[in-house]
């Protein structure tokens, strides 16, 4: 098999990678970074096949206004998570396969039908040219919204999330068959609790 420099230099790194890295790479609340290669995902815990999501500009006004209505007010690393989820739905065959239809599906984010997403809408294109409270805060929704459309995670697979206080969140938390992850105000779940 021909092996260039570029080809030897990406085998070295991946070996690297594979050997440095921990056991599990959200042990320590670090997100999951890919290098890609061919059609494999090399990450710090498994190989994966690779997935890949074209996104558009009407894509990333979705994404940046529904964090903004339902984490807004959480840490950069909260705001990716819910971005991670509403990308991990995408992939999912249970839900629909694009941004907008996972954002507007029924019950599903009721963030959609409020003030704030509202608002957020007709807020977005003025983000960048204006210097209040609300554009800075919807700046750090687009970049979290970039982050989370780009592949970094910090929620894994997980489908769900609540309010940590509210009653789905605790359930989720209290059901034996759940795994659930908890940044800021929210809990991140990997199925729907049943009990």
């Amino acid at each position: 098999m021909y092996f260039n420099s570029h080809n030897r230099i990406i085998a070295i790194l991946m070996l690297l990678v594979l050997a440095l890295s921990p056991v599990n790479a959200f042990a320590e609340d670090k997100p999951t970074d890919a290098l890609f290669m061919d059609n494999v995902q090399v990450c710090s815990t498994t190989m994966t096949p690779r997935f890949s999501y074209d996104y558009g500009a009407s894509d990333l006004k979705i994404m940046t206004c529904i964090i903004y209505a339902e984490a807004g007010n959480q840490s950069q690393k909260g705001r990716v998570a819910v971005g991670n989820v509403i990308m991990n739905r995408v992939r999912d065959s249970r839900f629909p396969n694009n941004i907008h239809d996972v954002v507007y599906a029924k019950n599903q984010f009721t963030a959609v039908t409020g003030l704030h997403y509202k608002n957020a809408l007709k807020q977005y294109s003025k983000i960048s040219k204006t210097n209040t409270a609300v554009a800075k805060a919807m700046r750090k929704c687009k970049t979290a919204a970039k982050t989370a459309m780009g592949g970094t995670t910090y929620v894994g697979s997980y489908l769900f999330y609540a309010r940590y206080d509210n009653w789905l969140g605790k359930k989720a938390v209290k059901d034996p068959a759940v795994h659930t992850k908890r940044i800021g105000d929210h809990v991140f779940f990997d199925e729907y609790p049943k009990n």
